[in-house]
């Protein structure tokens, strides 16, 4: 196994560009629209998955701590397309699962308590 130079994600030996993050192996291929050099290069413009980017959507972060259920579903759903994403959405669910339990917990208290 290697590992991408620009985003660290392990890449498969016969791979010439990161699946992740698009950084080719050899940064001193020259294919189509993209010229590479040592350090500045420029992004390909080959999407592994087209429609999709690596930007985290808040909306869909913002549902997964509403609804944990929703936030683990779309974790395991979108880890390969889109893995920040991903790790975001599973990370509020659990945020908000602990919570929800924290505040159950707090009510079951104070209701016992009265």
């Amino acid at each position: 196994m290697k590992y991408c130079r620009n985003c660290g994600k392990e890449m498969e030996e016969s791979e010439k560009f990161c699946k992740y993050c698009g950084c080719p192996v050899d940064p001193t291929i020259v294919n189509n629209s993209m010229i590479y050099q040592s350090n500045n290069y420029q992004t390909p413009n080959i999407p592994n998955y087209v429609g999709y980017s690596n930007e985290v959507n808040g909306g869909i972060v913002l549902l997964a701590f509403l609804i944990p259920i929703v936030g683990l579903v779309l974790a395991l759903y979108e880890k390969e397309k889109r893995p920040q994403e991903a790790s975001a959405c599973l990370t509020a669910a659990i945020v908000a699962f602990v919570l929800y339990v924290a505040l159950i917990l707090v009510f079951v208290l104070l209701a016992v308590g009265s």
